[in-house]
């Protein structure tokens, strides 16, 4: 096999694969919608669309900008990282 066509193989059983992950996340997804629904833990107004947008799986290009995303990022990895390096240290003792 020429190796020009087994890069191709290899991206077409990539994208199959990612395709095939994010139907079971969605599938997954709609799932816990629906229990979240049934339970009235969601906001009102909020469709299962929202609620793949909200969670990254929806197909819609993102609204914000990559570097908004990158900032949104950062802050909250340095919000995590303040939370962590506040917790208390703890001594283990082997008694």
């Amino acid at each position: 096999m020429p190796y020009a066509r087994l890069v191709q193989a290899t991206r077409v059983a990539i994208d199959e694969a990612q395709r095939s992950t994010k139907n079971d996340l969605v599938n997954a997804a709609f799932i816990g919608y629906q229990f979240a629904a049934s339970q009235g833990a969601l906001k009102s107004g909020m469709n299962f669309q929202k609620y793949l947008e909200g969670m990254g799986l929806s197909d819609k290009t993102a609204r914000g900008s990559i570097k908004q995303e990158k900032e949104k990022a950062k802050e909250t990895a340095a919000r995590i990282a303040n939370l962590f390096n506040a917790a208390p240290v703890v001594k283990e003792t082997s008694e």
